[in-house]
């Protein structure tokens, strides 16, 4: 991670404030995006395979993208696990992505399906 952390801090001139791995990964996925030079699901998912180029090990990720939505994904080797879940009402579906099916069920969410590894989701706020 300290090569890595390095890396965002010469390479894309990013600023990283603590010693979280956390941090680390946004910042890359930040600039993986960034350089997409257009917001778009499709760009977000070309970030996405861009912080697997660049990140090791297991991670899941999410994150609200202002302007697009909600970006979730997972490492290449599934070492860490997201789910994907739905509820629907009077007024359309809602999702939510989260580490563990054990939240969409205290939340009422009922489990679609795991996030496959290196799977990136991309859901926008009119939940498309």
């Amino acid at each position: 991670t300290e090569a890595l952390r390095q890396q965002v801090f010469e390479q894309d001139r990013r600023n990283v404030n603590t010693d979280s791995d956390s941090e680390v990964l946004l910042n890359v996925f930040a600039y993986e995006l960034e350089q997409q030079r257009q917001l778009s699901p499709e760009a977000a998912i070309r970030a996405v395979a861009g912080v697997h180029r660049r990140c090791k090990g297991g991670y899941a990720v999410v994150s609200v993208v202002l302007g697009l939505g909600l970006v979730a994904f997972r490492d290449p080797h599934g070492i860490r696990p997201l789910v994907l879940g739905k509820r629907s009402h009077a007024e359309g579906d809602e999702y939510i992505v989260a580490s563990e099916s054990a939240a969409l069920d205290v939340l009422g969410f009922q489990r679609v399906r795991d996030v496959q590894p290196g799977e990136a989701l991309v859901i926008t706020a009119r939940g498309e």
